[in-house]
């Protein structure tokens, strides 16, 4: 079913012809899992494949297409007013991933659905923006913490009509530490390009900033998945780069050790056409003979929590090896509190005990 999707996101007259909008047809739900059902709806309305579909089906497709304008707007207005405060607040930001794409590279804005908005600031703002957003009506999700263990919050509060407004705040591009430092949020944000309808606080990475940091985040999370909107976002980004940001994005993938993840994850990308793709392949992709790069240890795809660690714990100083395995082992006391809400504050030395053994076989689990 994915070849067929691909196809139609490649523009395949004869697919897009042939099925008509129906969330109950296997085409469409797989479609919508992949979260590229309104793409595909759209490129049929642009190659007038939609006039062979009854008028149910159109009629469904643009009832689809009204309810994300109408959620992409109500989240729109409430980044707006978040990045307002926090610009105000004297805290720096870069939208990443969907949320800047969305706006940077898609015809339209909620063509590219996402559950949450990912926000990238400096390290040594995320004490004061916690402080602005929950002052602004914003819960903190308690969860694991550290200086080490995770670089990222996550904040989240309703909005109009049963909209949930999500973000995720990181102070490092990723979570495994040989992504986490490989670009810094300097480097990032002396590049930054503005986002105007997002406001006069909105800014985005660079397109060829855009396109690693994509490819990182590919590799570091997803290795391998080949879930359709990830890869036409990588599409979008790499058939868009001229001379100037095709430099960027090779001089950066080098700078960081990331041309084997770069090169080997724009490869999934390229079903959807080789605009761009196979001269960005062979300019970064690393010679045979050269030294393997850390970060290519996580194409292989399948590794277990505790292979990660392992990888995490490679790449620090000993000291920092030490605050890691503590931060692991050893979480917050409110977030224990949270997890074992029935257990009685006495018997919080055996919730963390009991943390610690129940914890084994997720850690020892393939993903």
């Amino acid at each position: 079913m994915t070849t067929e999707l691909v196809r139609a996101l490649s523009g395949d007259l004869a697919v897009l012809r042939s099925h008509a909008f129906d969330r109950a047809d296997p085409f469409w739900s797989t479609a919508e899992a992949h979260r590229v059902h309104l793409l595909i709806a759209a490129f049929a309305r642009a190659t007038d494949a939609i006039s062979v579909w009854s008028t149910a089906a159109a009629g469904h497709a643009r009832a689809a297409d009204v309810d994300a304008i109408a959620t992409q707007a109500l989240r729109d207005h409430e980044l707006r007013r978040v990045l307002d405060r926090l610009g105000a607040g004297g805290v720096s930001c870069l939208l990443m991933k969907g949320a800047a794409i969305a706006h940077t590279h898609y015809p339209s804005p909620h063509l590219r659905p996402r559950s949450d908005t990912d926000i990238l600031i400096p390290a040594d703002a995320a004490a004061r923006a916690a402080t602005i957003l929950q002052a602004d009506g914003y819960q903190q999700a308690v969860e694991t913490s550290g200086a080490l263990a995770t670089f990222q919050s996550h904040f989240f509060r309703d909005g109009a009509v049963g909209t949930l407004h999500a973000l995720d705040m990181h102070t490092r591009i990723a979570n495994p530490q040989v992504f986490a430092h490989s670009v810094d949020y300097e480097t990032l944000a002396a590049a930054r390009v503005a986002i105007p309808a997002l406001g006069s606080w909105a800014f985005a990475p660079a397109p060829g900033h855009a396109l690693v940091l994509a490819c990182i985040h590919h590799a570091a999370h997803h290795p391998g998945a080949d879930h359709l909107l990830w890869l036409w976002d990588l599409h979008l980004l790499a058939a868009a780069l001229d001379e100037v940001e095709s430099d960027r994005f090779v001089q950066m993938a080098s700078r960081a050790a990331m041309r084997e993840v770069c090169a080997r994850t724009l490869v999934l990308a390229a079903p959807f056409g080789e605009t761009g793709v196979r001269s960005l392949v062979s300019r970064v992709r690393p010679a045979a003979d050269e030294l393997p790069e850390p970060s290519a240890q996580f194409l292989a795809g399948g590794l277990r929590l505790v292979d990660i660690l392992a990888l995490d714990l490679a790449a620090l100083a000993w000291r920092d090896r030490v605050s890691l395995l503590r931060e692991h082992m050893f979480p917050s006391r409110a977030y224990m509190r949270s997890m074992y809400r029935d257990w009685p504050t006495l018997l919080l030395p055996a919730a963390y005990l009991h943390r610690l053994v129940s914890g084994v076989p997720k850690w020892l689990r393939r993903r």
